[in-house]
C-alpha cells in the first residue's frame, strides 16, 4: 500500500492555527452498524460542501464483508503529529481510514484516495493478530501518532482486564505490539490522547467487555464498579506515572480532550453520569508542577420525567440522566461542545478560562423522554446526539448518532485542494534555476579573463578537483545535514516554541552538534581502522556494498527513529537523542566516499593519530552543520515559522536514501 509523497502531505499542520485557517472541509465520513447483527456495518460519505447541490447527502457507502462487527469510533493512518519534532515523518500520507470493529476485534482499512466518495477495503487486521501480537481485543479509539497509529482496547481476548493501548505500523499495518511497558494499577481502558509538548500521555476508563458489550449492569453501575479513574503516563517511556480517582460515584469517564495550543497542559473529560444524582460533569485536568491534578467545572442535571414515559431502570429515579457520551473542543481552544445523550441536548460552552467554563448556547435533538425533532425531519426523534465532530474553522458542528441503531462519527476531510499553478511555477523556477548554473559553470570554464562570478566558480571547482575537495566535501555534506530537520533543527526550534524563548533555541544546538559528532568520529575512526589493514579496493567495495544496501533500507524502511526520547529532555538527552538519531539514518556513512578520499589516511599508524584525524574532520563537518543549524533554526522561529515544513519542505527521507545509494556509486566507481 502506498503511503509516502515526494512533498508533505498538506493536511498536516504544525500548529491548530494553521489548520483553522485552512480550506473548509467538503467531504465528511461516518460509520453506520445494526444492532441486530445481521447486516454489515458500512462507512459513509456525506456531501458536506455548502456550495454542492448534493450538501447534506450521502455521497458514497461502502459495507463491510462481514456482519456483526459494530462499527464506533475511527481514524486516519497518519494527520498533524506526523510532525513532531523527535519522530517527524512528514511524507506518510493521510489516505487510509482504519475502522475498528467493537464487537468482531477486527479492523478494516479503507483507501480513500482513488475515490474520496467511494473508499476501498484494501486491508483487514484480524482479531487474532491483534490477540496474538498485543493480548488485547475489542479495539476502540484509533489516533494516529508521532511513531504509529495507536489503538485503545477494551480488555483481554477472554474479555477481562486489563485493557489498554496497542501500535500498529502506519506503513505496514502490522500490529507492532502492546504500547505500555509499566501499566501500574491501571485496569479499565476507553480513551486516550497527549501533550506532545509534556512527554505525557493520559487514558480514561470505561469497563472490560464483559461488562459493556450486553448492555450497562445495574448491579455493577449501582455498586460504582465502572471507571471512575484517569491514569497519567510518561509517553515516550510508556509507564505509569499518576492515578487520579475522580470518586466511585463518578461512573464511566470517558472522552478526553487536551488543549490544542502545545504550551498548556490542560484539557477537559466527561463523565458520563453520577450515582449521587443523575448529573453527568466535566472537569478539568491540569499539570502542577511534576503531577497533575482533576477539577469539576461543569455539572448538568438530571431532568424530571414522568415515571412511565421512562426505561425500567431510570423508572424508580422520576428523572432522565444527561448521559455525556461526548465532548469535543474547538482548534482555538475556546469553545466546548457536549453531547448529552439522554437528555437529547447538545451544548456549548466558552471554555476560554478552563476553570470557569460559560454556557452559551444548546439545541435538543432526540432524548429518551423529550425526542425532540430536527428542523429538516418534523418527526419525532429517537436516540440523541452523541459523537460530535467540529470543523476546522470552528464554524460548523457535526452532531452523530442521531438514532439509537445509527452510531457513527464524522471525520473531516480527506485532504485540501491541491496547489496546483503553485506546483507549476515552482517546477518552472527549478528548471531555469539549473539551466542558469549549467551556463555558470560552462563560462567558468571558457578562456579569457575571469569575471568576479566566473572567479568564484572556478574557485569552487579548484576545491573540488585538488587535494582540498574532501575537506570541501565534509563541509557541505555538514551544510547538507544543518538543512535535515530530521538532524535537530526542528527539535531546537520546538523547544523554543515551547518555551516561547529564543535561548532554548540556540541552547539545544550545542548538544544536538555534539551528539551528531560522536556518530561521525566513530564512522571515520572505523573507515581509517579499515585501511590499515585491508586493501584500497577491498575497502572501497565493502563501503560501496554497505553504502547502497542502507539507502535501499532506508528508502523501503525511512522512518526508523530512535525510542525513548520525548520534548522534556535536558542537553545530556538531547546528545543522545542526536547520536542515535544520526546512527539511525547512516548520516556518517554518507561521508564514506570523501573519507576514503583524504590523502593523510595511509600515513597514520597510531590509534592517537587515527583518533585526531577523526576528531578535526568530524569538527569540521559539525562546524559547518552547526552554523547552517543555527541560521535555519533562528529564522525558522523569529521569521518564517513552521509552516514551511508544509510548505516547501521535500521528502528529504527520500532525498536522504539517494544520497547514500549515490555515495555508494561514487566509491565502488572509484574502486573500479
Amino acid at each position: 500500500m502506498a503511503t509516502t509523497l515526494l512533498r508533505p502531505d498538506q493536511t498536516f499542520y504544525p500548529s491548530a492555527r494553521l489548520a483553522a485557517e485552512a480550506p473548509v472541509e467538503t467531504l465528511a465520513y461516518l460509520v453506520t452498524f445494526d444492532p441486530t447483527r445481521k447486516k454489515p456495518d458500512g462507512l459513509v460519505a456525506l456531501d458536506v460542501d455548502p456550495k454542492s447541490k448534493s450538501y447534506g447527502k450521502q455521497v458514497g457507502r461502502v459495507d463491510a464483508p462481514h456482519a456483526g462487527d459494530e462499527f464506533h469510533h475511527f481514524g486516519w493512518n497518519v494527520c498533524s503529529s506526523a510532525l513532531c519534532p523527535y519522530a517527524a515523518h512528514p511524507h506518510l500520507e493521510r489516505r487510509y481510514l482504519l475502522v475498528p470493529g467493537l464487537r468482531s476485534s477486527r479492523i478494516y482499512v479503507f483507501d480513500v484516495k482513488p475515490d474520496p466518495k467511494q473508499p476501498r477495503l484494501v486491508h483487514t487486521i484480524e482479531a487474532k493478530e491483534i490477540a496474538d501480537r498485543a493480548g488485547y481485543s475489542r479495539p476502540h479509539t484509533i489516533h494516529c501518532g508521532p511513531d504509529g497509529i495507536y489503538v485503545s482496547a477494551l480488555g483481554n481476548p477472554d474479555g477481562d482486564a486489563p485493557g489498554g493501548v496497542f501500535v500498529i505500523d502506519h506503513n505496514t499495518f502490522a500490529v507492532k505490539g502492546r504500547w505500555e511497558i509499566d501499566r501500574g494499577p491501571q485496569r479499565f481502558a476507553y480513551d486516550f490522547w497527549w501533550h506532545l509538548g509534556y512527554d505525557t500521555a493520559i487514558t480514561s476508563e470505561w469497563g472490560t467487555p464483559n461488562m459493556v458489550e450486553n448492555g450497562v449492569n445495574p448491579e455493577l453501575l449501582l455498586a460504582g464498579e465502572y471507571g471512575h479513574k484517569l491514569h497519567i503516563w510518561d509517553l515516550p517511556k510508556r509507564r505509569h506515572r499518576q492515578e487520579i480517582d475522580l470518586g466511585k460515584e463518578q461512573q464511566m469517564v470517558l472522552e478526553l480532550r487536551p488543549a490544542h495550543d502545545p504550551s498548556k497542559a490542560y484539557g477537559f473529560v466527561g463523565v458520563v453520569t453520577s450515582l449521587k444524582d443523575l448529573s453527568s460533569s466535566i472537569w478539568t485536568w491540569y499539570r502542577d508542577g511534576d503531577t497533575y491534578k482533576v477539577e469539576k467545572v461543569i455539572e448538568i442535571p438530571a431532568e424530571p420525567a414522568d415515571a412511565d414515559d421512562l426505561p425500567p431502570l431510570l423508572k424508580g429515579f422520576k428523572a432522565v440522566p444527561p448521559l455525556v457520551t461526548d465532548i469535543n473542543l474547538s482548534l482555538d481552544d475556546r469553545h466546548l461542545y457536549v453531547s448529552a445523550w439522554g437528555t437529547g441536548e447538545f451544548l456549548q460552552y466558552d471554555v476560554s478560562d478552563p476553570f470557569k467554563p460559560n454556557k452559551t448556547g444548546s439545541v435538543h435533538l432526540g432524548g429518551i423522554v423529550r425526542k425532540a425533532a430536527h428542523p429538516s425531519s418534523g418527526g419525532p426523534l429517537n436516540g440523541g446526539p452523541q459523537m460530535v465532530e467540529i470543523s476546522r474553522d470552528g464554524k460548523r458542528r457535526l452532531p452523530d448518532q442521531l438514532a439509537v441503531c445509527e452510531l457513527g462519527r464524522a471525520v473531516l476531510p480527506r485532504r485540501d485542494q491541491e496547489l496546483g499553478d503553485a506546483h507549476q511555477r515552482q517546477a518552472r523556477g527549478r528548471t531555469e534555476s539549473r539551466q542558469r548554473l549549467l551556463y555558470d559553470i560552462r563560462a567558468a570554464l571558457a578562456p579569457g579573463p575571469p569575471r568576479r562570478r566566473r572567479r568564484f566558480v572556478r574557485l569552487v571547482l579548484l576545491l573540488v578537483s585538488g587535494a582540498l575537495w574532501p575537506w570541501a566535501a565534509l563541509m557541505l555534506l555538514g551544510a547538507y545535514h544543518g538543512v535535515n530537520p530530521g538532524m535537530g533543527w526542528l527539535f531546537a526550534v520546538a523547544r523554543g516554541l515551547q518555551e516561547k524563548s529564543r535561548c532554548a533555541v540556540l541552547t539545544s544546538l550545542l548538544p544536538i552538534a555534539i551528539g551528531h559528532e560522536a556518530s561521525i568520529v566513530i564512522v571515520v575512526i572505523a573507515v581509517s581502522l579499515t585501511e590499515q589493514f585491508l586493501p584500497p579496493f577491498f575497502i572501497r567495495l565493502l563501503a560501496a556494498l554497505i553504502l547502497v544496501s542502507f539507502g535501499v533500507y532506508k528508502m523501503v524502511r525511512p522512518r526508523s527513529h530512535p525510542g525513548g526520547f520525548g520534548m522534556r529532555i535536558g542537553p545530556a538527552g538531547l546528545a543522545a537523542w542526536s547520536f542515535l538519531m544520526s546512527s539511525a539514518h547512516g548520516a556518517g556513512l554518507m561521508l564514506a566516499p570523501v573519507l576514503l578520499g583524504l590523502p593523510v589516511y595511509a600515513a597514520y599508524h597510531s590509534l592517537r593519530e587515527i583518533s585526531l584525524q577523526a576528531v578535526a574532520a568530524a569538527s569540521l563537518h559539525v562546524a559547518a552543520m552547526l552554523f547552517v543549524m543555527g541560521v535555519v533554526s533562528v529564522i525558522v522561529y523569529e521569521k518564517v515559522g513552521l509552516g514551511v515544513l508544509r510548505r516547501g519542505w521535500f521528502n528529504l527521507d527520500l532525498g536522504w536514501s539517494l544520497v547514500l545509494i549515490a555515495s555508494g556509486a561514487v566509491t565502488l566507481f572509484t574502486a573500479i
